[in-house]
């Protein structure tokens, strides 16, 4: 018999080890630490989103597209952000299709306002898993619409 079945077949060990467990896990209610609540959260925090990749910021809007889980803030994809007294669902558009999903539909995405060029070079990027002829007719009619607008 070894050493460590002995001690398990010791009615006093295991008492003790058990007082220990629950003792151990007492401590363990009293921490400030919530594992699970604590990581949702910090996964949260470390979470990217949008075509500029950023951590949400409640002092910048956003709107999820109703093609993909993805959030956008409004000004990286060229929609006008709601103002301070504006209800989001009112200046939203109502079916929202982000640009990377009308890249994927071979839709062009028409901005209400001009695209930083970070979402143009953004949108180069998520046209990488296209096709290059396809990417290139993409990124080549977003920018002809984005540039079109000052030589007009």
């Amino acid at each position: 018999m070894t050493a460590l079945q002995e001690k398990a077949d010791d009615a006093d060990f295991v008492a003790q080890c058990q007082s220990r467990v629950k003792a151990l896990v007492c401590e363990a209610a009293l921490l400030p630490v919530r594992v699970d609540r604590d990581l949702e959260r910090i996964q949260e925090a470390a979470r990217l989103y949008c075509l500029c990749r950023q951590p949400y910021n409640d002092k910048r809007p956003m709107l999820a597209c109703d093609h993909c889980p993805e959030w956008f803030h409004y000004d990286c994809v060229g929609l006008k952000p709601p103002g301070e007294e504006d209800d989001d669902d009112a200046v939203a558009p109502k079916d929202f299709r982000c640009p990377a999903c009308c890249l994927k539909a071979g839709l062009q995405y028409i901005p209400q306002y001009d695209l930083p060029p970070a979402s143009l070079a953004a949108l180069y990027r998520l046209g990488a898993w296209m096709s290059e002829k396809a990417a290139a007719a993409a990124v080549a009619a977003a920018t002809a619409d984005w540039t079109g607008r000052f030589h007009t």
